[in-house]
Formats: C-alpha cells, sequence, structure tokens
C-alpha cells in the first residue's frame, strides 16, 4: 500500500507523512516511481506533454504533467523510451517560491517531513556549483533510499545565467531511481 503525500509543499499546510521504505511508496501529487503514467494520462497526451530537452531520442524521456495539481505548479516524469506499460522511473514537482529564503525554508520543512517519514533516513544538506549555469548554486538536501535517489533543491539562478537562458527561480522535490540517477551521470546518453 502507497504512503499518500500529495501535500508536501504549501505555504500554510503540511501534511504529515506516514512511515514508508522505499521510494515507490512516496508520492507527488498521487503519483509514484513505478505507476503507470496511463493511469494519469493518454498515450496521446503523453506524446503532446514530451519535454523538448533533447534533439534526438535518447534512453529516456520527459514529460510534462500539470492537469489537476493541489501543491505543486507542474510535474517532470521521466520514462524509458519504447516502454509500453509507461513506467514512471523517476518524479519532479516544481514550485515558484519569491525569494531564496523562502524556498531555503519550504525545503528544510520537507526535508524533515520526509525524514520523519522513513526510519533510519537523514538527508545531507549542502550548496554546490550548478553543473550547467556555471554562475549559479544548488542548496539541496538530497538522500539515497535502497540505491533510489530523494532531492530536493532550491535553484535561484544568478542574473547572468537568466540573461542567457530560459530559466525560472523554482524549488524541486525529486524522487529518483537508480536507473536514471545511472542515466543522468552518464551524460543523458
Amino acid at each position: 500500500m502507497r504512503v499518500f503525500i500529495a501535500a508536501l509543499v504549501l505555504i500554510f499546510s503540511f501534511q504529515s507523512w506516514t512511515k514508508a521504505n522505499d521510494i515507490s511508496e512516496l508520492e507527488i501529487e498521487g503519483i509514484s516511481v513505478g505507476d503507470s503514467l496511463l493511469d494519469y494520462m493518454t498515450k496521446d497526451e503523453i506524446t503532446q506533454n514530451t519535454l523538448a530537452y533533447f534533439s534526438d531520442t535518447r534512453k529516456y524521456y520527459i514529460v510534462g504533467y500539470s492537469k489537476n495539481l493541489s501543491t505543486y505548479k507542474a510535474l517532470e516524469i521521466y520514462l524509458k523510451t519504447n516502454d509500453k506499460s509507461f513506467t514512471v522511473k523517476s518524479i519532479t514537482g516544481g514550485l515558484y517560491p519569491k525569494n531564496l529564503n523562502e524556498c531555503l525554508k519550504k525545503k528544510e520543512k520537507i526535508s524533515k517531513e520526509i525524514e520523519s517519514s522513513i526510519d533510519t533516513l537523514k538527508f545531507f544538506s549542502g550548496t554546490q556549483d550548478h553543473v550547467y549555469y556555471k554562475n549559479s548554486k544548488e542548496h539541496y538536501s538530497a538522500v539515497f533510499l535502497n540505491d533510489n535517489f530523494i532531492n530536493i533543491k532550491c535553484m535561484f539562478y544568478d542574473k547572468k545565467d537568466k540573461e542567457n537562458h530560459n530559466i525560472v527561480d523554482n524549488l524541486q522535490v525529486m524522487f529518483q531511481t537508480k536507473e536514471i540517477t545511472d542515466w543522468v551521470e552518464s551524460g543523458y546518453k
């Protein structure tokens, strides 16, 4: 049975998380890693909402999801190319806090809520240079859970990066399988 974690980050209401033992037991907007995206979208909707991050076909692709969301402004869902079951391999919920201070407070609150839901879980936190946007920093709280990855990060971009790229400041909550982590580390090949 899945742990219901639909409302992660509302300014005035955070819901309690039930004890979980695996990333597939966590939900963002009712969707979990391991679900079939066909339970939430049609094949046509998946095709129409595929994000054009890559100009060629890769091992995985990313679908944007924004209908009937109660907590997040948008979701990004990773699927394996040619997987006829459309199994969710990673899910990220995104919000757009007004400033970095607000984002950091929300990030900390979410981290503590998730920690309290999973026995022996402890996030590690820090700040690092962004891999692609060289003038910007990521403020993160992350943890590995049975080889899978949970990452909560605030991205408030440097003015130079914003001028050169179409990016916006955001808070991301990501549940990601080892499979996707390996793919990302391989350079999205």
